[in-house]
């Protein structure tokens, strides 16, 4: 029985540290000093806030995808947290300006 609750108290926690992958990425990326990289003969600018939140995007999309393929479900946290990943980190990126990530007004 004590034994049981020690690997639900794990499983619950493993879930949590999971959940904070692509905001602990997002942080890791937009900390580097920006800097060129050539990939298949394409230069890409990698560190900052643009590629920063390109990395959000993506490895949310892949956190979220692969829980969603395992257990056939999120929670509403989850959806939420992806929703708003896609749509801000969306407007950041199309629109080249760091007020619609920060959730500054945008007038």
């Amino acid at each position: 029985m004590l034994l049981c609750r020690h690997i639900q108290l794990l499983a619950l926690t493993v879930k949590q540290f999971i959940d904070f992958i692509p905001l602990l990425l997002f942080f890791i990326v937009y900390k580097l000093d920006p800097r060129v990289v050539d990939l298949a003969g394409h230069e890409l600018t990698f560190g900052g806030i643009y590629s920063a939140t390109a990395v959000l995007i993506i490895s949310s999309v892949v956190v979220y995808g692969a829980i969603f393929i395992s257990q056939r479900k999120l929670e509403k946290s989850q959806w939420l947290t992806l929703i708003a990943c896609l749509v801000f980190g969306s407007l950041t990126l199309a629109f080249h300006s760091e007020t619609s990530l920060n959730g500054r007004p945008l007038w």
